[in-house]
């Protein structure tokens, strides 16, 4: 959730508030298909001021995507690790012996996600959402196709090995979407296109 004065700035930022049929229509501009199986990280401010936030932003994914897409979401839980490693921010040493016996186990049906922004907290936590078991770089999916993503493939470092095809996991995400920034690259043709909504979509081949 935004501070107040971040939210300020986003408002200043902004010509007019984006709506759920705005960002629809952005994303339909940009080639995201019904049907499709979409992988999304964003920053929800960089959109703009958004009418209903997150919450407005997975339902405007979800209405372009229709019933038969799928919606997949990073929902990592970075601190769910060695507090030795942690620097952003570190803690002292000496609580080291203190978070490694009381940290809570991964439980995928509560344990928020951190550091991804606040809508993959939105989509896990739809009716129907499913998470994988990774307890650090776990990933949420809502659709027909949410369940058929294989447990092997539930790190960024696992999609990684298969972008841009995609094409190893039975998952086969055909989109990627990013609203992290006013630039778009299409992997399929290494072509930067200017994005007047501030979203960064990236398709692989199909």
């Amino acid at each position: 959730m935004m501070s107040g004065m971040a939210e300020r700035a986003v408002i200043e930022a902004s010509a007019a508030p984006q709506t759920r049929a705005s960002i629809a229509t952005d994303l339909h501009s940009l080639g995201v298909a019904p049907g499709s199986v979409l992988l999304v990280h964003t920053a929800v401010s960089r959109l703009g001021w958004v009418c209903g936030g997150p919450v407005a932003v997975a339902q405007a994914l979800l209405d372009v995507l229709g019933p038969d897409g799928t919606l997949v979401v990073p929902t990592h839980t970075t601190g769910n690790s060695d507090p030795a490693r942690w620097g952003h921010p570190p803690v002292p040493d000496a609580w080291w012996p203190v978070i490694r016996e009381h940290m809570p186990g991964f439980d995928p049906r509560i344990t928020p996600s951190r550091g991804v922004g606040a809508l993959p907290e939105v989509v896990r936590t739809l009716p129907g959402a499913v998470r994988s078991a990774h307890p650090q770089m776990s990933f949420a999916a809502i659709g027909p196709q949410a369940r058929q993503s294989p447990p092997a493939m539930s790190s960024r470092a696992d999609w990684a090995k298969v972008h841009p095809s995609l094409a190893s996991t039975s998952l086969t995400p055909r989109s990627c979407c990013s609203a992290s920034g006013m630039r778009a690259t299409r992997h399929c043709t290494s072509r930067n296109i200017e994005l007047p909504s501030r979203a960064i979509v990236e398709r692989a081949p199909l």
